[in-house]
C-alpha cells in the first residue's frame, strides 16, 4: 500500500539534492577559483601572470590591464579599444569607431604601431617610446 504521509518539504532538509544538483552540474567540483597543483594536488591560486599570490588564503585580485608601459595601455588612453587579431598575420587591431581610427600592430612586444585615419588613409608608425608622447590624435574630420 502507497504511504499517503505528507511532508513538509519547505523545512525539510532530509531530501535536500540542491547540493547534489550541483555536484552533479560541476562534477563535484566548484569554481572557487582555485585548482589544484599538479604536482603535489593541493589547492592553488594564481593571478594573470601566473603567479600563486603570497598569503592570500584563495583570494586575490585578477588584474587583466595591460602592462602600463606598453602599446595596448597607451591606445587605451588615446580612446582606442581592442577589435580584433587576425589570425594569419597574429596583428592586433585597436580602433576608435567615432574618430575612424584603426590601430594596428604585431602582437610581439617592441614592434611599431601603425595609426591610420580610415577616411583619408594618412598613417604614422610609431614605436611605444614614442606612442607615449603623443597628446592627441588629430583625424580628417576634426576642424582645423
Amino acid at each position: 500500500m502507497a504511504d499517503d504521509t505528507i511532508h513538509d518539504t519547505a523545512n525539510d532538509t532530509s531530501n535536500d539534492t540542491s547540493n547534489d544538483i550541483a555536484d552533479d552540474m560541476t562534477g563535484g567540483a566548484v569554481d572557487d577559483g582555485t585548482a589544484p597543483d599538479p604536482v603535489t594536488g593541493d589547492a592553488q591560486t594564481a593571478d594573470a601572470s601566473g603567479q600563486t599570490p603570497v598569503g592570500s588564503e584563495g583570494m586575490f585580485v585578477l588584474d587583466l590591464r595591460p602592462a602600463a608601459e606598453s602599446a595596448k595601455s597607451e591606445l587605451l588612453r588615446l580612446g582606442l579599444r581592442y577589435d580584433r587579431t587576425d589570425e594569419a598575420s597574429g596583428v592586433e587591431q585597436w580602433r576608435d569607431y567615432q574618430r575612424h581610427l584603426l590601430a594596428e600592430f604585431p602582437a610581439e612586444a617592441g614592434t611599431p604601431v601603425t595609426i591610420q585615419d580610415t577616411d583619408s588613409g594618412n598613417q604614422a608608425v610609431l614605436d611605444t617610446s614614442r606612442l607615449r608622447l603623443v597628446s592627441r590624435i588629430l583625424v580628417s574630420g576634426d576642424a582645423h
